[in-house]
């Protein structure tokens, strides 16, 4: 489908920076948007970091722990539970009111955005699913302790290797503008977020091995961070009937984001 309002969507690629950085930059983006035309983002994470849900309660994750780590700690402006980043490549999309695309349900806007991105990870792998979730939750859920992790469960619609979850996602409406980002899992790091949870959750490793699974398991090599990239690009590219063109942070976007970094380390 061509969206002949908007043919030539912005892509900025952010590189690697630190959790509140990255949040910000999403929240501006999101907040403070003027443009007609979706942005497609994607960026990494160093130091690594946890981000929490929106209204997540930040004792579900031992932050003394994390600061003796050197993980940082951050709350995402997107509802939804924990999630370690660490060997992925993060995505995000906002779409401004001004966009047909803006008038959609959540639901459907969710799995418009999936469906993009597992055409550009097909790529890849060719043997990815985007599955419908089942009513309920993957067995053992309730036993697991993992209440507070995002990898652990599922929404709607999720993108899948042999039922295991590769992608995390989560979506906030503002008033002028739809947000949703997300991980892709390129290593196994974040497995460790188990032993970074507070002892209220406890949390059963085995369990979250069993439910994700990430490109190296796979692929049985090491997946580039531009390799990645590039098939998401394509992906939204080939979907949306668009061209992406490559773009920076403007001057007031930039002193938008360090004024609102603060938002996101306050816990």
């Amino acid at each position: 489908m061509t969206f002949s309002e908007n043919p030539v969507w912005r892509f900025l690629d952010t590189k690697a920076g630190g959790g509140a950085f990255n949040m910000a930059v999403d929240g501006v983006l999101a907040r403070g948007n003027s443009r007609r035309e979706p942005t497609v983002r994607v960026y990494a994470w160093q130091p690594y970091a946890i981000s929490i849900g929106y209204h997540q309660d930040a004792a579900d994750l031992d932050v003394q722990k994390c600061n003796n780590e050197g993980i940082g700690f951050v709350r995402r402006p997107t509802g939804g539970r924990a999630i370690y980043h660490a060997e992925e490549v993060t995505y995000s999309i906002v779409i401004p009111r001004s966009c047909a695309l803006f008038n959609h349900s959540p639901s459907g806007l969710y799995n418009r955005i999936s469906a993009a991105l597992i055409c550009g990870l097909r790529l890849l792998e060719p043997n990815l699913t985007l599955e419908r979730r089942p009513q309920g939750r993957h067995a053992g859920f309730a036993e697991s302790g993992l209440r507070g992790v995002c990898f652990a469960s599922s929404a709607t619609y999720e993108i899948k290797y042999r039922n295991r979850k590769l992608v995390g996602s989560a979506q906030r409406r503002f008033p002028e503008a739809v947000l949703q980002h997300g991980s892709i899992l390129l290593g196994d790091e974040h497995l460790e977020i188990i032993h970074l949870l507070s002892d209220k959750q406890g949390g059963s490793s085995e369990y979250l091995q069993a439910c994700t699974i990430s490109f190296e398991s796979i692929l049985k090599r090491e997946l580039p961070y531009d390799e990645v990239v590039s098939v998401i690009k394509s992906g939204f590219e080939e979907t949306f009937g668009v061209r992406l063109d490559l773009d920076q942070l403007s001057a007031e976007e930039e002193k938008s984001v360090a004024d609102m970094i603060p938002e996101y380390t306050n816990l």
